[in-house]
């Protein structure tokens, strides 16, 4: 779920459990791009995790199918 967005980057809601562990996160958008991403904060007893995607990673066409929830 996407949460915000910034003058660089768009931040992303998931699961903690998703990206505990792991040593890479990538993002996949609505349109099949897919794009690394990096890990802002977590919180294992409410299982939430937030992500960033750099805006200088996504293509304009991606950035134009994409909205904040």
């Amino acid at each position: 779920i996407i949460i915000g967005t910034n003058k660089s980057e768009v931040l992303i809601a998931t699961n903690n459990h998703v990206v505990t562990g792991a040593k890479k996160v990538v993002i996949q958008f609505v349109d099949g791009e897919k794009v690394s991403a990096t890990v802002k904060g977590k919180d294992t007893i409410s299982d939430l995790a937030v992500v960033s995607v750099k805006l200088s990673d996504l293509k304009s066409t991606t950035k134009s199918k994409i909205k904040v929830a």
